[in-house]
């Protein structure tokens, strides 16, 4: 219950400045993640909607990326989980074939600025 009113508390934190609803920027962001997955997974990078410095970091991987995220089949679900302390969200993924963990941000102007992926950390036991 602890990390989900941490997320609450620094979702609403950034919306004072924003005027949006917590639903409608969590929305956006989702669908901003969707489609960059999708897109990713058929090879395309729409590099408008990336930051330059993030379209440069992103190109040379382009392959890479679309081989692994095809690799996990269709994707499933899109699952806010935290807000990071550089204020990237942290999303976890679920694909027909595995799980990534995202930290994904958009930049004042709407562009993605951050979209990092990785397996998610296995559960403390």
């Amino acid at each position: 219950m602890r990390g989900t009113a941490l997320v609450a508390l620094a979702v609403a934190a950034s919306l004072l400045s924003t005027g949006r609803s917590n639903a409608t920027m969590v929305s956006d962001h989702e669908a901003a993640l969707r489609g960059l997955i999708a897109a990713a997974a058929h090879g395309q990078l729409d590099e408008q909607r990336l930051t330059p410095a993030l379209a440069d970091m992103v190109r040379p991987q382009k392959a890479i990326a679309q081989a692994e995220l095809t690799a996990l089949g269709p994707l499933q679900s899109v699952t806010l989980e935290r807000v990071a302390s550089d204020g990237s969200e942290i999303y976890l993924t679920t694909f027909e074939h595995g799980a990534l963990e995202w930290a994904f941000a958009l930049s004042a102007d709407g562009r993605i600025s951050n979209a990092m992926y990785r397996k998610p950390k296995a559960p403390a036991p």
